[in-house]
């Protein structure tokens, strides 16, 4: 269901704003210049909305990769056995990262798809609900596993 579109927003633009603005309403088939905006204004909330999870996630992959370098510089029997545990936080981080991406991209393509996207957005965080916790219990597993 729509929500009535009862309320103005005048406000300026430069020549250049507003011909981006353009280029990316013909670039992604959309009817009005309003419409377009209404959509990117939508996007970068959205996009606003996971860059801190998706900025976790690669601070993370990052703090494991340089782990994983200073493990893997030194050769000991007690680093050895470190070693082991060194994939299975690489693999945690970059499913982590590869998610918040997903999560991202899936979130843009619906509001730029579509015109009223309030349902799929709806679906599709349900569905982040439902990985998220798959996740949790996966990491929860590889945690027990890894001690």
């Amino acid at each position: 269901m729509t929500e009535p579109r009862e309320k103005r927003v005048p406000f300026m633009m430069s020549e250049r704003e507003l011909l981006e603005v353009d280029e990316w309403r013909y670039a992604n088939k959309v009817a009005t210049r309003a419409d377009a905006l209404r959509r990117l204004c939508k996007l970068g909330l959205a996009l606003d909305q996971l860059l801190p999870q998706l900025q976790e996630a690669l601070d993370e992959a990052r703090a494991a990769a340089t782990k994983a370098q200073r493990e893997l510089s030194g050769a000991s029997p007690a680093r050895d056995k470190q070693k082991s545990k060194i994939p299975v936080e690489l693999a945690l981080t970059s499913l982590k990262m590869g998610t918040a991406v997903d999560a991202m991209t899936r979130r843009a393509r619906i509001l730029k798809e579509f015109e009223y996207p309030e349902e799929k957005l709806r679906g599709l965080d349900e569905q982040g609900d439902e990985v998220a916790a798959a996740f949790k219990i996966l990491e929860a597993h590889l945690q027990r596993k890894r001690d």
